[in-house]
């Protein structure tokens, strides 16, 4: 094991995590378990990855547990670029929308300014809105950017409190496609990592605490929390789940109930975290298909309303001349 570990270190291209490796060889050599060593770097190793070891060191089977781990770190990491890559275009699209009104407001609308200083009628509403909103851009735009930070830092310190969080999460699980979305993509983890622990032999009611810790939603966090000690009690997974459909689907209540009922948990696991990976591809690809018509009459919209503030004075100064 040190042999294997030493190898491996001088094959990476990073300081840091050869030093780590290194480090794990040499506590290796000295007679401590991996489990421990790795225990050292919680931010490199997670609390699943260790437990996991620990429990592989055991049973006598690190080889078999290390194949799991890189399949299940593989497909856990191809999800979660399937999810962010969702966001990615609709957020191009809003900063390019951002960056062409910057320009208009900057550059573009202070050249009419002058002409409507010298338009002796009351300007209309939309362009005195034009007008203002220009000026503020360019004269006080240092207050948008405090604005920015303050509502920033607001949300970080007030989502921390887990009663607003958890309701924050509640929300994004019932936004349309884009809750569909996140709710797959926790159940496919929650699916992989439970999967994979139970069938390299960590106990149940310790699998689900390491899960718990692992999903980053409140609202999973609560109901694994009380799905734990429901287990504990020596109840079954599969009514719990039932009793919660706004989060955990039929299709997966329903393999894992045949997975306990026939006693083969971990692949009907395994399974349905495949089913729900190939789900997200559907999702990711409705979700671009319907955001981007979206997009688009949104930034018509706001180009349309420049254009109108602009030449509605115009407009009225050709009648008033041509009367």
């Amino acid at each position: 094991m040190a042999r294997a570990l030493k190898t491996l270190s001088q094959q990476m291209s990073d300081n840091e995590m050869r030093c780590i490796v290194s480090s794990l060889a040499l506590q290796v050599e000295q007679g401590e378990p991996l489990s421990s060593a790795m225990e050292n770097f919680p931010k490199v190793f997670p609390y699943y990855f260790t437990n996991m070891v620990k429990a592989a060191e055991l049973g006598g089977a690190l080889e078999e547990i290390f194949h799991r781990l890189s399949i299940f770190l593989e497909k856990q990491q191809r999800t979660k670029r399937k999810v962010i890559s969702a966001f990615v275009y609709p957020a191009f699209i809003l900063t390019v929308a951002v960056l062409i009104l910057l320009v208009i407001m900057t550059f573009v609308v202070p050249s009419f300014m002058k002409m409507f200083a010298e338009y002796g009628e009351a300007l209309p509403a939309p362009t005195r809105f034009l007008l203002w909103f220009s000026n503020f851009i360019r004269n006080q735009w240092y207050i948008g950017i405090i604005g920015g930070i303050i509502l920033a830092v607001g949300a970080r310190v007030i989502l921390k409190r887990p009663a607003l969080r958890y309701k924050f999460d509640m929300f994004l699980l019932k936004i349309p496609i884009v809750g569909e979305l996140l709710k797959k993509f926790y159940l496919s983890i929650f699916a992989h990592m439970l999967g994979t622990l139970l069938a390299s032999g960590v106990p149940i009611l310790s699998a689900l605490s390491v899960v718990k810790e692992t999903i980053n939603n409140q609202v999973f966090k609560s109901l694994i929390g009380q799905l734990t000690f429901l287990v504990e009690e020596g109840e079954d997974m599969a009514p719990f789940l039932r009793s919660h459909p706004k989060v955990f689907v039929p299709l997966f209540v329903e393999m894992v109930s045949v997975g306990e009922e026939t006693g083969n948990l971990p692949s009907m696991l395994l399974e349905i975290a495949d089913t729900f990976d190939e789900e997200i591809d559907v999702i990711v690809g409705s979700l671009t298909s319907v955001l981007e018509p979206f997009l688009i009459v949104f930034m018509g919209l706001i180009v349309g309303f420049i254009v109108i503030a602009m030449f509605l004075p115009l407009f009225t100064l050709t009648q008033v001349m041509s009367q």
